[in-house]
Order: C-alpha cells, then sequence, then structure tokens
C-alpha cells in the first residue's frame, strides 16, 4: 500500500524559479561602509562611495551594525537581496556561468558532478535539491576554488542552472 513519491531532488528542482527583483530598498546611507562586487565569483570588493550620484548597476554591501547587508542596484533603483542571489543576478546581467557538469561515464543522460565556483555559494533551496541527489554534503574541490555536488542527473543540473539564469558546461 505505499505510494511511490517520487525524487524529492527532481521535486525540489522542479520547483525552482529565478529570483525577482521585487522587494525595493533604502539608497545606502551616506556614512556607511559601502562596497561594490567587482569581481564576480571571486568575491573581489571595491570601496565606492554612496554620495556618488552616477552609481552604476551591480551588487553592492553596506555595512549596518558590523553587519553587511546587500543591495542590488538596477535601473537607478534599489532592491534587497543576500549574497547569493545578488551574485548570481550579476553572472546573468554579464552572462557569465559558473556551474560545470561531468558526468560519472560515457553516458551524458545518467549522473555527473555538478561543479560550482567557491565565490559564488548557491541559494540554500538550490543547494538542498543537489544534496538530495546523493545525501552528502558537498566536497571541497583540490584547489579550495570550487564546490562539488555528486551524483547528480544532468537534468536537475540543468533546472537548478536554469533557475539561477546560468547555463551548465559540461566537461569530461
Amino acid at each position: 500500500g505505499a505510494r511511490v513519491s517520487g525524487c524529492a531532488a527532481s521535486g525540489i528542482a522542479a520547483m525552482l524559479e529565478q529570483p525577482a527583483l521585487t522587494t525595493p530598498a533604502a539608497p545606502p546611507a551616506y556614512d556607511s561602509q559601502f562596497e561594490q562586487l567587482a569581481g564576480g565569483s571571486r568575491q573581489t570588493w571595491r570601496p565606492t562611495s554612496p554620495r556618488d550620484s552616477g552609481i552604476p548597476s551591480g551588487l553592492y554591501r553596506e555595512k549596518v551594525h558590523g553587519r553587511w547587508q546587500y543591495l542590488l542596484r538596477r535601473d537607478a533603483k534599489w532592491y534587497e537581496s543576500d549574497l547569493s542571489t545578488g551574485i548570481f543576478a550579476e553572472l546573468a546581467r554579464h552572462n557569465e556561468s559558473v556551474i560545470q557538469w561531468r558526468p560519472d561515464g560515457d553516458d551524458y543522460t545518467r549522473t555527473g558532478t555538478l561543479i560550482v565556483d567557491r565565490g559564488a555559494p548557491l541559494p540554500p533551496l538550490h543547494a538542498r535539491a543537489l544534496v538530495l541527489c546523493s545525501g552528502f554534503t558537498p566536497r571541497i574541490g583540490s584547489s579550495a576554488e570550487t564546490v562539488l555536488y555528486d551524483n547528480v542527473p544532468y537534468s536537475i543540473a540543468t533546472r537548478v542552472a536554469r533557475s539561477l539564469e546560468q547555463f551548465v558546461q559540461v566537461g569530461v
């Protein structure tokens, strides 16, 4: 009498949507520590002035009460963000991808290892879908610059990437 409920990872991956910029934010305070993301997935930040009238689109962080708050600027408007959503929004804006998939064998329709640059942390729900593929926490790559998720079917890899406006680079 037991029912098959299907693959939890596939179910979560199917529900993933592109993060939307929907929550407007106040502009940064004039006297706050304020930085702009300059290096994409490398998370290189450069100081900038919130007093500048021509602040370009991008991901910014402002120190408020000793903690970083992240803001996205688009079309001269400010939006609330978290670090992972902001980084992937910037990568998409620059048409850059930080997601790779390496098949476990010759069959590209089966499972493989999903590789993400460590400087571009996945949003929690995306990471959870990938962890559920194997049941194991992700591994850190040998050079400590990537995070590896094992036993990920190509279909789930592409759903996760697409929901982050990324494309999957297939490697051997």
